[in-house]
C-alpha cells in the first residue's frame, strides 16, 4: 500500500492525492501514519529526478510546454508562421532569418540576443 501511494505521489506529483486514494481504495485506516511519508519521498524524488510530471510528459514531447500551473506557455505554443505577414522591404540594419517553424519564444529569445525592439528591426 506504500507501493502505491508512493507511485500516485510521484506521477501525478501530489503526494496528498496518493495518500486519500489508497486509503480510500483498500479501507486500511492503520497504515495512514505511513503513507504520507512514502507519498512525500516519492514526490520529493519525482521533482529532483524529472524534468516534468509523467503526466504532462507527452504533451511536451508534441512542443508545448507546461508551467507549473498546467498552463501552456503562448510563446512556446504558437509558430512564427501564425503570426507572420509577408514583408516586402527587407529588415534594416539586421541579419536575422526567422524561420515559420520558429516559435514565437525561440524568435523573442533571438530578438532579445540581437537587441531588436521589433520585427522591423528597430535598435534600441
Amino acid at each position: 500500500m506504500c507501493g502505491l501511494a508512493a507511485v500516485l505521489g510521484g506521477v501525478m506529483r501530489s503526494p496528498l492525492t496518493g495518500v486519500v486514494f489508497t486509503v480510500e481504495l483498500t479501507h486500511q485506516w492503520s497504515v495512514l501514519l505511513p503513507l504520507p511519508r512514502a507519498s512525500t519521498a516519492a514526490y520529493a524524488l519525482s521533482v529532483l529526478v524529472l524534468k516534468r510530471s509523467v503526466l504532462t510528459e507527452k504533451i511536451a514531447r508534441r512542443g508545448l510546454h507546461l508551467t507549473r500551473e498546467y498552463s501552456t506557455d503562448p510563446l512556446e505554443t504558437f509558430f512564427a508562421r501564425d503570426v507572420m505577414h509577408d514583408v516586402d522591404e527587407p529588415l534594416a540594419g539586421t541579419a536575422l532569418q526567422v524561420g515559420p517553424d520558429m516559435t514565437l519564444g525561440s524568435l523573442a529569445h533571438l530578438f532579445a540576443e540581437e537587441g531588436t525592439g521589433t520585427a522591423l528591426g528597430h535598435r534600441r
